[in-house]
């Protein structure tokens, strides 16, 4: 519970400062409030696979005890079995196309600095949602994006 608590503070001191953030890291882009239409279109990609992400997540977490209780029940000691369930396959299957879709903001070179913010908004919800504990795309995304 606490790491859910110290996420969401993450995310409300993050989202405060991300316009803020790309002023700075890119001040050589031309101002402008507007995506570039490149960018529209992954954004949508985006909010499309993390929504999908999200609802199989939540059917996961609704499943996962009873698939817990019946891995102990069984007394199976092949955790294999679990991961051919129908819902856990969905699950991978769906946190794999959200991370594509997240990957393919922050990898494209941003044109000005609202695709700049898109860009840290996805890298922030690649590290918050979907598991990239260790900042491996954060690392990434700063050796690639200086402009």
């Amino acid at each position: 519970m606490a790491m859910e608590g110290e996420a969401i503070n993450r995310r409300a001191v993050m989202a405060g400062g991300l316009a803020a953030m790309a002023a700075v890291a890119a001040p050589a882009m031309p101002e402008s409030g507007a995506l570039s239409p490149a960018f529209c279109l992954m954004r949508d990609e985006m909010e499309a696979a993390l929504t999908a992400f999200r609802a199989v997540r939540d059917d996961l977490e609704r499943v996962k005890p009873q698939l817990i209780k019946q891995l102990r029940r069984d007394g199976r000691r092949n955790f294999g079995w679990y991961f051919r369930q129908p819902e856990v396959i969905a699950e991978s299957r769906a946190r794999m196309k959200a991370r594509a879709a997240a990957e393919g903001v922050f990898v494209n070179p941003a044109a000005n600095n609202a695709d700049r913010v898109l860009q840290l908004h996805a890298l922030d919800v690649y590290e918050a949602d979907l598991g990239d504990r260790f900042g491996i795309a954060r690392t990434h995304f700063s050796r690639t994006s200086s402009a």
